[in-house]
């Protein structure tokens, strides 16, 4: 302290939050991508977040985007020389029908690395998970029994659970962000009515719903819930396997015996958690961009038919740009670059 007050004194200052890494990135040692993974190893709360990072420190993103931007490049340098410079005819002539392969090529390329970093964020991050189910199914027991605490209150009387109860629970291969909720039903009670709402609220942003039924007693709610989010993430639990066993999934939370439940989460996301060893996107500002990518790819296949090249190439440099903005590139001094590189323009 008293080395650093001397420093202070004589017109040193302290660094401000961030401001190694800043200088690291405006110096060019390192892309904006790597400079993201330094915060995410920093804010990692598990392995499998800490192990993401350190590969994005290596340059993983880079790697990943590298040969899509140099082929994107290419492209944009073919058409723009053909525009700017029709006197080269020499030159090969972009047309529609050359384009369209590229364009093929690039969105499912593209829409891969998307659906991989989508699939790997929930590993990282884990699965926002929402227990329902009419009152007095055992969503509460459940609850408890997968965190290994009493957390939420349980009683034998429907819609004890009036507020949304959460938790988090790591399993071997995936985190679950629980939230119990209130049981789905009819009422005319004010404050169970407002549970319901939130419920139905958590639902609408969950990734996964866990709806809960009692075997020994399926209703047509159960069915109705079961209807209604069938087209979302719905995985359907059997409680209490202690007075009937039915379904694919059957446990008995009261008795904490749920290994079918964590064994079937387990299995399901076995196959993702190797994704920690690829080359990928690693959080959602790189994930943001690159779906504005493949807008902008989707946008331009639409309209190839009809535009000209000089229309067309507008989208294709918004797509390129934005795989400029996760990497931290100048957009237009790194085409510009490559085209003086390719192409002999200065003669």
């Amino acid at each position: 302290r008293v080395i650093l007050n001397l420093l202070l004194k004589n017109g040193c200052r302290l660094a401000e939050p961030g401001e190694f890494t800043r200088r690291a990135y405006l110096n060019g040692r390192i892309d904006l991508s790597e400079a993201d993974s330094v915060n995410d190893l920093i804010r990692a709360q598990n392995s499998i977040q800490a192990r993401s990072a350190i590969r994005g420190l290596n340059g993983s993103v880079e790697r990943l985007l590298l040969p899509l931007m140099e082929e994107m490049k290419d492209v944009i340098a073919m058409i723009e020389v053909n525009i700017d410079y029709p006197e080269y005819e020499d030159e090969k002539q972009m047309t529609a029908e050359i384009l369209s392969p590229y364009l093929e090529k690039w969105i499912a390329e593209v829409k891969e690395m998307v659906d991989k970093a989508e699939r790997f964020r929930v590993i990282k991050d884990g699965l926002d998970t929402v227990i329902i189910g009419k009152p007095n199914v055992g969503k509460s027991s459940l609850l408890n029994a997968l965190l290994e605490e009493d957390k939420a209150i349980v009683t034998d009387i429907a819609g004890t659970t009036r507020d949304l109860v959460e938790g988090k629970v790591l399993l071997e291969n995936i985190t679950l962000n629980l939230i119990d909720t209130a049981g789905i039903r009819d009422t005319s009670e004010q404050i169970e009515k407002i549970g319901i709402e939130k419920t139905i609220q958590a639902v609408e942003n969950a990734d996964l719903i866990i709806l809960v039924v009692d075997a020994s007693d399926v209703s047509e709610e159960d069915e109705e819930l079961m209807k209604r989010y069938q087209d979302r993430d719905l995985l359907v639990v059997f409680n209490k396997s202690d007075l009937k066993e039915m379904g694919e999934i059957s446990i008995s939370a009261k008795n904490k015996e749920i290994s079918q439940l964590v064994d079937h989460l387990n299995e399901r996301y076995r196959d993702d958690v190797c994704l920690v060893n690829e080359d990928i996107l690693n959080n959602e500002r790189q994930i943001a961009l690159m779906k504005n990518c493949l807008n902008d790819l989707e946008a331009m296949k639409e309209n190839l038919a009809w535009n000209t090249m000089d229309i067309t190439v507008t989208d294709l440099d918004e797509a390129y740009h934005s795989l400029c903005q996760i990497l931290g590139k100048e957009y237009q001094e790194e085409l510009i670059d490559h085209m003086f590189r390719n192409f002999c323009l200065g003669k």
